[in-house]
């Protein structure tokens, strides 16, 4: 008798970022069995960025034909964008790609015949933690995504929270300090006007205006929050100082998230978690310091596992759970 091999159920995930598109076939045990990068050329238009999308996932379809991987359930597409939980195949605003009520999972799915689940790229993130990262095995988490910005998804009793509009999630727009600093939303003192990357930059750069620095004066080239973590690391008091300040400020927008909704994790991603223990111990205990004894006690503060894979791999679990739940076996 001639043993076949068993096929397993294949997902596309299109993780859109407003520089690069990143791609991967991905089976239903969270392997990843090919992965591929292209500029996404957002200058060019809709069109283009729609056209590199389509190419990224033809050449994924034949490679799997080719290689026998399996069956291609579906897409997962990530972008960096609101998405209306009424109209869910349409970004609604996407400012890093220029975009406004594009109906980029509607075209799709029309042009490639094969089921298209969009999420924002935020969301994703929490989905793939919760599938095959540090996430594993909790009911609840919110997975904050530290850079440029704070990104936040919500997993809430297993599953994506999104909100009314799809608007959930957004802890960066915390208001923390009414007269502080102006975000690029409009408000001010906004969480992530205090602890986003260039947040934490100008707050040194005001620092050495006036005082000296041992190992932040020495940096070559443009200063970057990376640079304060080291030197915080390195016991430089004027870094030590600045990176209090960061974690006081995200201590208290987590405390907020913890009281409201009583989260078994808080997963910390993106360049900013990186920074490792510098962060986290001083985080730790401004956390302590502002949510009540319930919401803390319980509760598991540690950084995110999966890196840039994060939002791939979120990409895929939305296709697997989707099509499983209008029942595909």
């Amino acid at each position: 008798m001639l043993l076949l091999p068993i096929q397993k159920k294949i997902a596309i995930a299109i993780d859109l970022g407003g520089t690069a598109i990143k791609g991967a076939l991905i089976n239903e045990e969270g392997t990843i069995l090919s992965q591929k990068s292209c500029p996404t050329e957002a200058e060019a238009g809709y069109e283009k960025v729609k056209q590199n999308i389509l190419e990224m996932i033809e050449s994924f379809r034949e490679e799997s034909q080719s290689k026998k991987y399996g069956e291609v359930k579906g897409i997962g597409l990530g972008v960096p964008g609101t998405i209306d939980s009424a109209t869910p195949q349409i970004v609604t605003f996407a400012p890093n790609l220029h975009w406004k009520n594009v109906p980029i999972g509607s075209d799709l799915e029309k042009l490639t015949q094969l089921p298209l689940f969009m999420e924002n790229d935020a969301n994703l993130a929490a989905c793939g933690e919760h599938w095959k990262g540090a996430g594993q095995g909790s009911t609840s988490l919110a997975v904050l995504t530290l850079g440029t910005g704070v990104g936040c998804g919500l997993i809430l009793e297993n599953q994506l929270y999104r909100g009314v509009k799809g608007g959930a999630g957004e802890v960066g727009h915390l208001v923390l300090i009414p007269d502080g600093p102006r975000c690029n939303c409009g408000l001010r003192g906004c969480l992530e006007a205090l602890v986003g990357a260039p947040a934490i930059v100008a707050m040194a750069e005001k620092h050495l205006a006036i005082d000296k620095s041992d190992l932040l004066g020495q940096v070559e080239g443009s200063l970057e929050a990376r640079h304060i973590f080291d030197a915080a690391r390195e016991k430089d008091p004027m870094a030590q100082a600045i990176v209090q300040q960061v974690a006081g400020y995200l201590g208290w927008g987590i405390a907020l998230l913890l009281n409201t909704l009583n989260l078994e994790r808080i997963l910390l991603g993106g360049g900013i978690a990186k920074a490792g223990e510098v962060l986290f111990n001083p985080l730790r205990e401004a956390i302590k310091q502002r949510a009540l004894p319930v919401a803390i006690e319980s509760a598991i503060i540690e950084e995110a596992t999966l890196g840039n894979k994060a939002g791939i791999m979120g990409a895929a679990s939305q296709v697997f759970y989707r099509t499983k739940k209008v029942g595909d076996q």
